[in-house]
């Protein structure tokens, strides 16, 4: 019987053995740091991971205070955090997780994503806290808020651009219009004979009136950019060709056509 029992203990001591080294693969190969500390916050596993990350040896925190391991506020407030929860059983971060922050040996701050559970080994109470360094993800979150902005500026730019384009189209016609007004007008003073008062004031009207459109552009130009919305509004098709023949036809009686 004793051999047998011999037996039993070193299988099970064998199988235990197989469970802590492959335990500790696991761990090794994880990322995230794991922390395991006791009820009085004391630091009983620190993982590879974890030495990596904190820039500590294990030997150089177990049996330290986890709190070693973090920035004021929390530093001084995380034993209290345990016993609220040893006392009250009230979950405010085991089983949830936060986001918050850490502090290396050499005493720099880093953000982190934190989870915490707890187990319970031979009785004792334990609790574990998953640690996930959030440094590259937040600078590649800024690099993209960048990114962002930057594009919205070259949108905007671009947007500029062809406002400006569509802005010059637009009062190139009435502008054109002015032009084309006053060159009829100085042909019908510089004519021979009496000068035709109707159609002198014709043009000057015309030339008024495309003033007034142009203005009229610059208006609803305005209150484009200040309501970031389009200013539509449907137009005579026989009122545009009628502009377009009094342009074509102003003093054509002056030149003999």
């Amino acid at each position: 019987m004793a051999v047998a029992d011999d037996e039993t203990d070193g299988l099970s001591a064998r199988a235990h053995s197989l469970e802590q080294a492959l335990l500790d693969s696991i761990l090794a190969t994880v990322p995230d740091a794991l922390i395991v500390i006791d009820m009085h916050g004391s630091i009983v596993s620190f993982s590879a991971a974890a030495q990596n990350m904190f820039q500590y040896a294990e030997s150089d925190v177990l049996g330290e205070n986890i709190s070693m391991l973090m920035p004021s506020p929390d530093r001084e407030r995380h034993d209290g955090y345990i016993g609220h929860y040893l006392d009250t059983g009230e979950r405010r971060i085991i089983g949830i997780g936060r986001l918050t922050s850490a502090r290396r040996r050499d005493g720099s701050v880093f953000p982190i994503e934190l989870s915490v559970g707890e187990v319970s080994d031979q009785g004792r109470r334990l609790f574990t806290g998953f640690i996930r360094d959030l440094t590259e993800r937040q600078q590649a979150e800024r690099r993209v808020a960048d990114l962002q902005a930057e594009l919205a500026h070259t949108s905007r730019v671009t947007a500029m651009g062809t406002l400006a384009s569509a802005l010059a189209h637009e009062l190139n016609q009435p502008l054109t219009a002015i032009a084309n007004y006053m060159e009829a007008g100085r042909d019908l003073l510089d004519a021979e004979g009496p000068v035709d008062r109707d159609l002198l004031r014709e043009a000057m009207d015309e030339s008024a009136a495309q003033a007034l459109r142009a203005g009229e552009i610059i208006r609803s130009l305005r209150e484009f950019i200040k309501r970031g919305e389009t200013m539509r509004q449907p137009e005579s098709l026989r009122g545009l060709l009628a502009e377009g023949a009094a342009l074509a036809f102003i003093g054509v009686d002056s030149r003999g056509l």
